[in-house]
């Protein structure tokens, strides 16, 4: 929701003289200082995020704990559960999969262990289920058991014992079944290098559900973040009346890289668009900060670009997802390198317009034009972007991205720039 300052202004009735304008804006204040004292600032600061709704069983509390030489992870929720718990290697983690389940965690839980677990993630895997993800310091046998309390609560616990890396016994995560299945794109017709109508831009919502991203010092994550600017952008460009906007994600969900990739080959998409929010640890958080953009190459631009392509392309690692490289690896033909190295030259040139528009709109990173191998990217016949919106470990940039009008602001320049792409791309073809 957008702060209405111009409503007061324009007040209509008793606040139309300048004397009861004023009184109007005190009370108004006042109204303001109440809801913070009451409900806290976050009353008044999380309307960038947006809404959602659910039915369900309630995560209401997770916990981790030593006991003697085991560790145990606690989750309390409101109804009955029937956890599915499997362990995975390279690296170990347990994974334990819940239907019809939403949680209600604090953003920070998770983020520190205890005895066995280093951190663990949670957020929905896909529609209706929901996914834990603890990832530990060494092999494991764990032990499960489920009790009811009088309360209508039901408490999961999951016993985890170190064994020998022999012991340990891994398992291929049950198959991930999403509205897009990857697969080995075939050379597209002849005819999709034509003008076809009205242009498709996919968005892509960097991250979601059990993947978080980065995790801002005060708890913000960026999958909420992306999901923000991807509904603000897909407004801009509907209300422009000059695309078709179609979303990799819509919800607080986890989609695969693969099938992010897909669905732009799905909907032969003509511009792909990946949001992302950046991060660095430690006192480089103090000087990196702004916006850059990213092309796909086998070849980073640099090391840090390599360090955010490799961090990108774990994504999967990270929700406990496995991905069979070899069964989404690309067909060479020459028909295929002719549309890579055609739609290569394609997004050079809508970066190239991006950064133009975003330049003396928001704070760009000192080196704003870079290039990395993200998975994300790899699109046979399709012009595709990575955009790094800021720093989130970087408190100014942090401050701009949850804000409301800066995220407005920042999806009408992208809008913008996606527009005039367009009517270059139709200017070249002439």
């Amino acid at each position: 929701m957008e702060p209405r300052s111009q409503a007061v202004s324009q007040a209509e009735g008793p606040c139309r003289d300048a004397p009861a304008r004023g009184r109007c804006l005190g009370l108004v204040w006042v109204v303001c200082v109440l809801v913070c004292q009451v409900f806290g600032p976050a009353a008044l600061a999380q309307d960038w995020r947006p809404s959602v709704s659910h039915t369900g069983t309630i995560a209401k509390a997770a916990r981790l704990s030593r006991d003697g030489q085991k560790t145990v992870f606690t989750l309390i929720t409101t109804g009955k559960v029937a956890p599915r718990v499997f362990a995975l290697s390279r690296p170990y983690r347990v994974v334990i999969d819940i239907p019809d389940m939403r949680f209600q965690l604090p953003s920070k839980s998770g983020r520190t262990g205890a005895g066995l677990v280093a951190r663990y993630r949670f957020g929905l895997l896909s529609p209706g289920r929901a996914r834990i993800v603890l990832d530990l310091t060494a092999p494991v046998r764990f032990e499960t058991r489920i009790v009811k309390s009088r309360q209508a609560e039901t408490r999961f616990a999951l016993e985890l014992h170190q064994v020998a890396p022999g012991e340990f016994q891994g398992q291929r995560p049950p198959q991930l079944r999403q509205s897009v299945q990857p697969r080995k794109p075939a050379a597209p017709p002849l005819r999709q290098l034509r003008t076809r109508g009205t242009p498709i831009v996919v968005i892509d919502a960097g991250h979601g559900g059990v993947d978080p991203g980065a995790v801002a010092s005060d708890g913000v994550l960026e999958k909420e973040i992306t999901l923000a600017v991807a509904h603000r952008l897909r407004r801009a460009l509907i209300d422009s009346g000059k695309v078709k906007v179609v979303m990799t994600r819509v919800n607080d969900v986890y989609v695969t890289l693969d099938n992010r990739v897909a669905r732009a080959a799905e909907v032969r998409a003509d511009l792909f668009i990946s949001l992302h929010a950046d991060s660095v640890p430690g006192e480089s958080a103090a000087f990196a900060r702004g916006a850059s953009v990213y092309i796909m190459s086998e070849k980073a631009s640099d090391r840090r670009a390599q360090l955010v392509a490799e961090k990108e392309n774990a994504s999967d690692t990270l929700a406990g997802v496995t991905t069979d490289v070899a069964k989404t690896s690309f067909v060479h033909t020459i028909l295929i390198d002719l549309l890579r190295r055609e739609s290569a030259d394609r997004a050079i040139r809508f970066r190239d317009e991006l950064i133009k528009g975003l330049r003396g709109s928001i704070r760009l990173h000192t080196t704003p034009r870079r290039s990395a191998a993200f998975r994300v990217l790899r699109q046979v016949s399709t012009p595709a972007v990575l955009v790094e919106l800021g720093f989130m470990s970087h408190p100014r940039d942090r401050r701009d991205l949850v804000n409301a009008r800066w995220q407005s602001k920042v999806a009408d320049v992208l809008s913008a720039a996606v527009l005039s792409f367009f009517r270059g791309e139709a200017r070249r073809r002439r």
